[in-house]
């Protein structure tokens, strides 16, 4: 692997989600899982390959192996030579079983051989994270397709943040279906005023989250969209989306054909609550507020103790219902009353 490559040169079928990682007020650090799967078919004859991290543009003294399945992973202790027989954790379900990605590490049936979707504390302090957005690359270079780039972005924040969680498909656009086919023709649309409001909510304080139930394969295609909505000059805040983790199938199945989006919003909530060291009450929420399109969206909002009056539920005509409230609303009248809704942190 040479010493330094154009992390622009190439990309191929593959996918990275973005990255929380949060500093506890001790000054430790805690992260959210890298999931990072590199298309299989490019790697089928690799074996332990490495994965080097490059933030920022800068190549860091911390490494990923490369499954066979195409998945990325920490090295815990010396496993160069096991290989993941499957991407996802078994997660029973009440009639069938469901797969996903827990917070929890990879573990083979032997003490001694073990890996995991989590680096270290000391593999974050070497990543040398500053707050905010950082721009991370994943390289390696597989036998048959030569270097294999992805690229995601990791998110640095303190520990007090509050944050709004937006769901894109049918909330910020105006359609699930629609609102990933048209703007690829160059139309826009979203809801009217979504783009202002979510911008006002960035300049108070608020940190947003993008939530979708789109494949991880998707993820460098939904960055695109996200990044190229505009309305009259306001774009898009920058914040992490968060993704199925899954395959393009197994997530159309959960999200079309089973209609679970839901759980993966809660498994995926679950996992970034839990990186925070501090009690989670009513009276110091880490989520704020919730907006959504369906019902599933409110009762996994409410499931973290979002208050009734702080989730949002919009329909295909631009109507808001705030949960709480008897009278519907729109993004139009939220940006009027902005202030009353989310005061300006401090």
């Amino acid at each position: 692997m040479k010493t330094f490559i154009n992390i622009g040169e190439k990309s191929l079928l593959g996918g990275a989600m973005d990255i929380i990682v949060v500093e506890l007020p001790n000054g430790h650090l805690r992260s959210s899982s890298f999931h990072v799967r590199f298309g299989s078919t490019q790697v089928l004859t690799s074996k332990n390959v490495n994965i080097y991290i490059y933030i920022n543009g800068k190549k860091k003294d911390v490494r990923m192996k490369l499954a066979k399945s195409g998945d990325a992973y920490f090295s815990l202790d010396k496993v160069d030579q096991y290989i993941l027989s499957q991407s996802n954790l078994k997660l029973p379900d009440d009639e069938n079983n469901d797969y996903y990605y827990m917070n929890t590490n990879f573990k083979k049936f032997t003490e001694d051989k073990h890996c995991s979707l989590f680096p270290t504390e000391e593999q974050l302090l070497k990543m040398e994270l500053k707050e905010g957005k950082n721009e991370v690359c994943f390289a390696t270079d597989t036998t048959l397709g030569g270097i294999q780039v992805l690229k995601t972005n990791l998110y640095f924040w303190k520990y007090n943040v509050k944050i709004i969680l937006w769901d894109i498909d049918g909330t910020i656009t105006r359609s699930d279906i629609l609102g990933v086919i048209l703007p690829r023709i160059g139309i826009n649309w979203s809801h009217d005023d979504v783009i202002e409001l979510i911008d006002k909510m960035a300049k108070n304080g608020y940190k947003i989250i993008y939530l979708t139930a789109r494949a991880i394969f998707q993820s460098e295609a939904t960055r695109k969209f996200l990044k190229n909505l505009e309305k009259n000059g306001i774009k898009l805040p920058d914040g992490p989306i968060i993704m199925d983790p899954d395959g393009l199938f197994s997530s159309f199945k959960k999200g079309i054909i089973e209609r679970k989006q839901h759980m993966i919003k809660i498994l995926s909530l679950l996992e970034i609550k839990n990186m925070f060291d501090m009690d989670i009450s009513n009276n110091n929420p880490i989520f704020y507020a919730g907006f959504g399109n369906k019902e599933t969206d409110a009762i996994a909002y409410r499931y973290f103790g979002i208050p009734l009056t702080k989730i949002f539920i919009i329909n295909h005509q631009s109507n808001v219902i705030q949960l709480g409230e008897k009278e519907k609303t729109t993004y139009s009248k939220l940006i009027e009353s902005f202030d009353q809704n989310f005061p300006k942190i401090e």
